[in-house]
């Protein structure tokens, strides 16, 4: 639900922690690696994980008007079908968090995969790209949710993400039903298969994704210091939303 998120998206990983061993733990670091990018993306995208942990970085399109992500079979992983071959503009809280500083830095690095830190163990066997992030975000997941981390019997795990995007877009009038299954990479109903680049206007699903509430929190303005108080300057906290947002 979206109340999850707001909770998740509090945890130290998002909001601040003490430091790379620490992540759990409220500080003021704030690490922008593949543990803080790739939930915030599946969040936003509705996309698998691996589609998104096994991006290569030139996946990551940033000189269009509308930034986005180019899901293909790559080297890192394949894709499940057909239709899950498909371009993801990316929300509004991607860009405002700073996906695309991200993305600039990982080339400038010379980095082939966009989340160089999430590549699978070459020694072990059967690992994949997203396997890294199974233990902490679980960690995360049961300290931000506590028992609410169990719906219906099962716990909620990372492919949460996607069943709750699917179900704001879907049960959105205003969005074409192709709109929403080519931006979560599902066969439209009743259409046939999808031939490769034959899917909805980027346009279209630029807009359908913004329809997602944000769960970005925006900083009030700094007020004068009254005096003997110490000065606070305001920041961009990563994560939740602003008063009003409601799932949808």
């Amino acid at each position: 639900t979206f109340e999850d998120l707001q909770r998740l998206f509090a945890h130290p990983i998002w909001s601040g922690c003490k430091g790379t061993a620490r992540r759990n733990l409220p500080g003021t670091a704030v690490i922008k690696d593949g543990l803080y990018w790739v939930p915030l993306v599946l969040a936003r995208t509705g996309a698998r994980l691996e589609e998104i942990a096994g991006l290569r970085t030139l996946e990551a399109v940033t000189d269009h008007l509308i930034p986005h992500l180019q899901i293909r079979p790559n080297e890192n992983r394949r894709l499940k079908n057909d239709q899950s071959a498909r371009d993801v503009p990316l929300h509004p809280d991607l860009l405002a968090l700073g996906f695309l500083d991200h993305i600039k830095a990982m080339r400038r690095k010379g980095e082939a995969n966009l989340f160089p830190d999430l590549t699978p163990n070459s020694q072990t066997v059967g690992a994949s790209f997203g396997g890294k992030l199974d233990f902490p975000f679980r960690s995360a997941t049961t300290k931000a949710l506590d028992e609410d981390r169990f719906r219906d019997g099962k716990a909620k795990t990372i492919h949460s993400f996607r069943h709750y995007v699917i179900g704001v877009l879907q049960t959105r009038k205003d969005i074409p039903h192709r709109v929403a299954d080519d931006i979560v990479g599902h066969e439209s109903s009743g259409e046939g298969s999808k031939r490769y680049g034959d899917d909805a206007d980027l346009a279209q699903k630029a807009d359908a994704i913004r329809l997602l509430p944000s769960i970005i929190h925006r900083p009030r303005q700094q007020t004068p210091n009254r005096p003997g108080r110490a000065t606070c300057r305001p920041r961009c906290r990563p994560l939740i939303s602003g008063a009003g947002a409601k799932g949808e």
